[in-house]
């Protein structure tokens, strides 16, 4: 009895520790379960905040602050050389006055020489103008020029003085810093020696200073008026630009035979122009050549 008794109570111990063992490990599985539905909940919710994160590309096109473009910022001097022809010299130089005025530029200076062919054909009259036109109405008013005569020869140029002007504009700058440096000492000092000494540094610093501005004033009227030279002759026909062999020899020919007719027509205005003179000297010229004659004839007898 006693043995099955302790049997009994060993089994029962026995099945109660298996059924605490059984319990202990089902809440350790749900425990762990609990756990890991927790972590996926919170990775599968964080995960579309990560992608969304991602999703969004940085921002790496901003637009950069705008320089002023390199061409506004030149400085250009243009120069225009204009050769032209006209069979109409009053009323071309008519236009070509009217025609400043109109564009807002001036004359700068103007020249005519020269006789009219209408009076005599062996020369003829030119003109020489020096005009200031605008810089952004160059273009339109060599348009202009176009219906005043004939062009003959254009030629534009250009001269880019960008870095010497912003040269220029920078040592005047720093000149200028200077000099506000140079008055504040000289209101500190008490020195008579440094006084002086301050002031003769400070008109040297005027003395530069000037001339920069200048030097500047210059560029800018430079650049803003472009300059153009006009030379107009007057002709009694246009010259004729010849492309093809038969146009090159019809124009040398015609060439050839106006000079023929205008050396005629010299010669004739000289002979008749200075009858007088010529009848003068042949008659001299008969006087000695008779003389002459005669003191011969005598020596041979």
């Amino acid at each position: 009895m006693k043995r099955n008794s302790v049997q009994r109570i060993l089994a029962m111990l026995c099945f109660i520790g298996i059924l605490f063992t059984g319990c202990s490990s089902a809440e350790q599985k749900n425990s762990a379960e609990m756990s890991m539905s927790s972590d996926s909940a919170k990775m599968e919710g964080a995960a579309p905040a990560a992608q969304e994160k991602t999703d969004q590309p940085a921002d790496t096109t901003a637009p950069a602050k705008e320089t002023p473009s390199v061409v506004e910022n030149r400085k250009l001097i243009k120069n225009v050389e204009v050769r032209m022809e006209t069979t109409e010299f009053d009323a071309s130089i008519g236009k070509i006055e009217a025609s400043v005025g109109k564009f807002g530029g001036y004359v700068e200076g103007s020249s005519v020489s020269g006789v009219s062919v209408q009076e005599n054909s062996s020369s003829t009259r030119s003109a020489s103008y020096t005009i200031r036109i605008p810089a952004n109405k160059l273009d339109d008013y060599l348009k202009e020029a176009g219906t005043i005569g004939n062009i003959t020869s254009k030629q534009i140029m250009t001269e880019d003085v960008t870095s010497q002007y912003f040269d220029t504009e920078a040592r005047l700058k720093s000149l200028k810093m200077q000099e506000e440096r140079l008055l504040e000492l000289l209101k500190q000092t008490g020195s008579l020696k440094d006084v002086i000494e301050i002031e003769k540094e400070l008109a040297a610093v005027r003395y530069e200073i000037e001339g920069l501005t200048t030097t500047l004033k210059r560029y800018d009227s430079l650049v803003d008026y472009s300059t153009i030279r006009i030379e107009l002759t007057e002709v009694q026909s246009f010259t004729q630009n010849a492309s093809t062999l038969g146009e090159r020899i019809g124009a040398t020919f015609k060439k050839s035979v106006t000079s023929i007719s205008n050396g005629a027509q010299g010669l004739l205005v000289f002979v008749i122009g200075n009858s007088p003179v010529l009848l003068l000297l042949g008659a001299g010229g008969a006087v000695v050549f008779f003389t002459v004659r005669r003191i011969r004839r005598k020596k041979n007898r």
